[in-house]
């Protein structure tokens, strides 16, 4: 039981700060500003003539897009940079054909896009919010105990320190799933309000293997929303381990939101460079929407089975690292 007082103790001291209420506040801005946004943005679509006119305008301007891609991805073709793998330009490519399909196919069956599904879906884009508290609550919640001396008062208590570190960690697990809870509550909330239910029940259609399928909507939401989830639960235990390892809050925080933020580029370079171990970094995973939607993965030869295990070899990596330091660190310096 006394691992369960330990994670009570922590959630106190992390709701006795402000900073954790201004984080919560954040999340209810955010919903309210996509919805703000969303209600504007998707005005036309209640006038059956008028949306018909703005994805016919979205649907031309997309043509032109995808001639200047094809154009791109030819003349990468010419210079002899054509290989195996997905280059930027054919990604880029792929995505604007995907477009223009999803588009053709809505104006060919008279189906105007929902207000709601559309809000949600682009909302799910903005959990990178959640993923950055995560990495501060994460990268604090270790290093910030060494900064205040508070690390030897802990060590005092008859707790060995696995079961110390362990109820930091589920707390930091706890507030990612917090933040998450509170995200689509808001925006479930906020949609409500600024747009309304009408059809969120109904048949979404997305891009499946440069096709447009049609699937139950909630669902599919569901699934982006896990798939996410697992994304934020990888990045705040690697800022938790850097937490745990260089005592330092903002270097950890710092180091966590570059891969968090930069990785993703870095992934593309390596890849743009041929190199096939680049299927081994840990960057190359962190977006599992390609699964989802049925696109071609980055690198010839990657499958879900194969991002989930990757991850999940950086995640237990991230968490030896951080309990084994922690088990052996000196902390009378």
């Amino acid at each position: 039981m006394k691992i369960f007082r330990l994670i009570q103790n922590e959630h106190m001291k992390l709701f006795s700060k402000i900073g954790t209420w201004v984080m919560i506040g954040i999340l209810l801005i955010v919903a309210v500003s996509m919805a703000i946004i969303g209600k504007k943005a998707y005005e036309p679509y209640k006038n059956p003539e008028r949306w018909k006119q703005e994805t016919a305008e979205k649907k031309i301007k997309i043509e032109e897009e995808v001639a200047k891609a094809e154009e791109k991805a030819a003349k990468e073709a010419e210079e002899g940079n054509d290989n195996e793998n997905v280059s930027p330009e054919d990604e880029e490519l792929a995505i604007k054909q995907g477009d223009l399909k999803y588009y053709e196919y809505r104006i060919k069956h008279n189906i105007k896009e929902n207000g709601i599904q559309t809000y949600l879906m682009t909302s799910t884009n903005t959990m990178a919010v959640v993923v950055i508290m995560s990495i501060i609550i994460s990268s604090s919640i270790v290093s910030s105990e060494f900064s205040m001396g508070t690390i030897k008062l802990l060590m005092v208590r008859p707790v060995n320190r696995i079961k110390i570190l362990l109820s930091k960690y589920l707390t930091t697990v706890m507030m990612l799933c917090l933040f998450t809870i509170l995200f689509i509550v808001f925006h479930f909330i906020v949609g409500a309000i600024f747009i309304g239910f009408d059809g969120i029940d109904g048949t979404f259609l997305y891009l499946k293997k440069d096709k447009v399928a049609q699937t139950d909507f909630l669902p599919y939401l569901s699934e982006k929303i896990m798939f996410n989830l697992i994304i934020a639960l990888v990045t705040a235990s690697l800022a938790f381990m850097l937490s745990t390892v260089l005592r330092s809050s903002p270097f950890a925080m710092a180091l966590a939101l570059f891969v968090s933020l930069l990785g993703p580029d870095l992934s593309g370079y390596l890849i743009s460079k041929k190199y096939t171990w680049a299927k081994y970094v840990l960057f190359t995973h962190m977006d599992l929407n390609w699964y989802l939607d049925g696109l071609k993965p980055p690198l010839k030869g990657i499958t879900i089975n194969f991002s989930l295990t990757i991850l999940a070899i950086y995640y237990l990596a991230f968490l030896l690292t951080a309990f084994i330091t922690f088990k052996k660190r000196d902390i009378s310096t």
